[in-house]
């Protein structure tokens, strides 16, 4: 029997993208006024941290537990920037400084100076297309082990029967 939960829309800023547990399929999203959101590899693939999006979801009820689950999410239109910063005053962070923008934009810009990027009529969705891969990509290589797939054990040292002698002090 299909479920009927209400499906509804509103604008939110990603204050948190966090990948999903080990053994669950889910990101986990936590707005700026701390409202939580379940959504799929897919949606979080088209999200940044810190970015406002117009969000589609559906709210169903779990064990008394309220879930909302982002099905839609497109960036929404930012207001204009704040005034320049003082003279001298020093630079701050991008909100997109973290591993995995610098990994997307480090090979992006690898493959650009490597002639792989090509200019053309198609070259804009060329590009975001290979950055939502290489955001999935880094996802997928950072992600955490699942607990059924045990850590490699760490290698024995290697001994060398030459360095067992004293040093005399």
């Amino acid at each position: 029997m299909p479920h009927n939960n209400p499906v509804e829309s509103g604008v939110i800023v990603a204050k948190w993208i966090n990948e999903p547990k080990p053994g669950k399929t889910k990101f986990n999203i936590k707005t700026d006024n701390n409202d939580f959101y379940l959504c799929s590899p897919a949606v979080a693939a088209t999200m940044q941290q810190g970015g406002t999006y117009k969000v589609q979801y559906e709210v169903h009820q779990f064990n008394g537990q309220t879930y909302k689950t982002i099905k839609w999410a497109q960036a929404a239109e930012t207001p204009a920037p704040q005034a320049a910063a003082a003279p001298g005053a020093r630079p701050t962070a991008a909100v997109n400084d973290t591993p995995e923008h610098i990994f997307v934009c480090g090979l992006l810009n690898g493959f650009a100076r490597a002639g792989n990027l090509l200019p053309g009529a198609d070259v804009q969705t060329e590009v975001v297309q290979l950055g939502r891969a290489l955001r999935l990509a880094y996802r997928e290589i950072w992600k955490p082990m699942a607990p059924s797939q045990p850590a490699r054990p760490a290698a024995p040292p290697q001994r060398d029967p030459e360095m067992d002698d004293e040093i005399p002090f």
